[in-house]
């Protein structure tokens, strides 16, 4: 009997950028998923949650890392390069 891949949650990412990281943010937490969709699901259960930022860099302490963010009222953040994130 051959092993099936866990199945990705339906969820609704909007904009997925790579390589890019937002400054300007209120960080809510970090944990350990094993994809995008995953990180994006936790932050949709997250009524503070505004945006996400995920680890696709792997070997290394970014790897499958999921951080949660809160938007800051009246503030734009700012885009800053942050290579192996999603």
């Amino acid at each position: 009997m051959a092993l099936e891949a866990p199945k990705q949650p339906q969820v609704n990412c909007g904009l997925v950028q790579e390589n890019l990281h937002y400054d300007g943010v209120i960080s809510l937490n970090s944990s350990i998923t094993f994809s995008y969709q995953e990180c994006c699901a936790l932050c949709e259960k997250e009524p503070r949650c505004g945006a996400w930022a995920w680890g696709k860099i792997k070997n290394n302490w970014l790897t499958n890392k999921c951080f949660l963010k809160e938007l800051k009222e009246g503030v734009v953040p700012k885009q800053a390069n942050w290579d192996g994130v999603v």
